[in-house]
């Protein structure tokens, strides 16, 4: 699969010899468990016949890529829809995440798309209330809530914060850094898209928390870190040296020199496009962790939480799984617990 992502990035130009077909299998099986069946289907079509992979392959990924093709395609109408829906209610928002890293991509088409992440600028009460004078709105959490205002059920998250950190000191650092940024990232029109979506400066630094947070909240794929090293290509020194500043602020240095030795490892990343000096002890623990946890941890067995265990169950296994992280990320494990018991308050007052 790692070669794959490098054909598709253009480091590596082909297969060095033809393939079995239990390798190809296992190749779109992985492609599959990583979201990424349209980024294997652009690199296999174009490859010469004497390596094509076997015709089952083939069909298989070219219907598995329509398919992501279209919900492309939808998801960029709803994203203007959705965006033009909340400008009409007098407030401002840009699209994270999602559509924006597909435009950065060499097809947007062959991105694996979710649901609409939009982060909407306002007081999270007024906000709320603006919200549900139009929809119902699901639970609320600290940095978002969700809303259904399709009808084929595509799902908006509404985020009051683009994220957040357990701890509460370096918490109030990074939401300076994005009430700092948040003008610029409502008013950012790139072109192609109908939509706000983030700079690229503040996408150095938000992306690399994202990732963090679903490092640490379910488990992390490779789209997220395809999408991070497609951000980098796109940012300039000044981007780059000053998402550095940020995320030592943040207590992450850590974690990015590892996101730096993965981007060097599977995308060969020229050293003058990090943001840090790669860290091969904690990147080796991220690479292992990827290739376990499939996109969002979905094929992770070591953690199994299940939605019918008791709220307290379900909690102490969420910490228990934190805790595998405390080496990469101490101080966000560490005050874990303070955040979960902290938010649970926080929620009352905003239901």
């Amino acid at each position: 699969m790692i070669r794959i992502l490098q054909i598709y990035t253009g480091v590596r130009d082909s297969f060095d010899a033809p393939l079995y077909d239990a390798q190809w299998e296992a190749i779109l099986k992985e492609a599959v468990r990583q979201s990424l069946p349209g980024v294997f289907y652009e690199v296999i079509k174009d490859l010469p016949l004497t390596i094509r992979p076997p015709l089952r392959i083939r069909v298989k990924s070219a219907l598995l890529a329509e398919t992501i093709a279209r919900r492309n395609e939808l998801l960029d109408r709803h994203c203007a829809e959705i965006v033009e829906e909340i400008h009409k209610m007098g407030l401002e928002c840009c699209v994270l995440k999602g559509q924006g890293m597909a435009a950065l991509y060499p097809n947007s088409k062959t991105r694996t798309c979710g649901d609409i992440d939009l982060w909407v600028k306002g007081d999270v009460k007024d906000t709320l209330a603006a919200l549900r004078s139009r929809w119902k709105t699901g639970e609320v959490f600290y940095h978002h809530t969700d809303i259904h205002p399709f009808g084929d059920g595509t799902e908006v998250e509404v985020h009051f914060r683009p994220s957040w950190m357990n701890s509460p000191f370096t918490n109030k650092k990074l939401q300076k850094y994005f009430d700092n940024q948040a003008d610029r990232q409502f008013h950012n029109a790139v072109g192609g898209l109908d939509y706000p979506v983030p700079e690229s400066a503040f996408n150095c630094v938000f992306c690399v928390v994202h990732i963090y947070r679903h490092l640490l909240s379910e488990g992390v794929g490779m789209r997220q870190i395809i999408d991070y090293y497609y951000v980098l290509r796109y940012s300039t020194a000044e981007n780059r040296a000053a998402a550095a500043g940020v995320l030592t602020d943040l207590k992450m240095k850590r974690f990015t020199g590892a996101l730096m030795y993965v981007l060097r490892e599977w995308f060969l990343l020229d050293k003058s496009m990090m943001i840090m000096q790669p860290n091969g002890k904690y990147g080796r623990f991220l690479m292992e962790e990827i290739r376990l946890s499939g996109n969002f941890g979905h094929y992770d067995s070591r953690h199994s939480i299940k939605s019918s265990d008791p709220l307290l169950k379900r909690a102490a296994k969420k910490l228990s799984r934190l805790t595998h992280f405390i080496s990469i990320a101490p101080s966000e494990v560490l005050w874990a617990p303070y955040f979960k018991t902290w938010q649970h308050i926080w929620r009352l007052s905003v239901r």
